[in-house]
């Protein structure tokens, strides 16, 4: 069984760049963009013709695996990364021409365990990005919860404080209206006593 065979790709500050030649029927291979910053997982579309209809692929860790399909014509295979940003919004970014060497012998099937890995690395990387964003809402969920809360406990806290105020205001009118009630119990008692007194004389 064949295995899956490198094809080194340095743009070098371009945005088109031609690899050397593989061989018809040659399945297996996958190009290596090695001075790009790619995400963890990029989307790239493959073609035999710069006009002609392509079919998307992702790819992950600056590699990804051209389909043995676009081996069997003998025409050159085009790949179109594609990227996601606010800068390319989607935009076909980088074109990588390989160059097909026609041949009358056929290779072997692609390996299957390789392409597995390849797409499971995908996968992987694509549901850990949408764990992150779930778990990313969840925290703000949480944020915006305690937050909440907090503002409730101080409202809680400011009608307290309100309403001892209130009572302590209320004990003090209670206690400067007993202290004046005491102060006309005196008076009448003192009033009572020179009363007293006078009868006496």
């Amino acid at each position: 069984m064949s295995e899956l065979r490198i094809i080194p790709v340095v743009f070098g500050g371009k945005h088109f760049i031609i690899t050397d030649h593989r061989m018809q029927y040659d399945y297996g291979q996958v190009l290596d963009f090695k001075d790009l910053e790619l995400p963890d997982s990029f989307e790239a579309r493959f073609s035999n013709s710069p006009v002609g209809e392509s079919v998307g692929q992702i790819g992950t860790n600056n590699r990804i695996r051209i389909p043995k399909q676009f081996f069997e014509s003998g025409e050159p295979i085009y790949c179109y990364i594609t990227l996601h940003d606010e800068v390319t919004d989607g935009r076909t970014v980088y074109t990588t021409k390989v160059p097909i060497k026609p041949s009358t012998e056929r290779t072997e099937e692609e390996p299957e365990p390789e392409e597995e890995s390849i797409i499971t690395q995908a996968i992987t990387a694509l549901n850990t990005a949408v764990e992150k964003t779930a778990q990313d809402v969840i925290d703000a969920d949480a944020s915006a919860q305690a937050s909440a809360e907090s503002a409730q406990d101080s409202a809680r806290s400011a009608s307290s404080a309100s309403d001892s105020e209130r009572s302590a205001q209320e004990s003090a009118e209670s206690a400067s209206t007993s202290a004046k009630a005491s102060a006309q119990s005196a008076q009448s008692a003192e009033q009572s006593a020179q009363t007293a007194s006078a009868k006496a004389d």
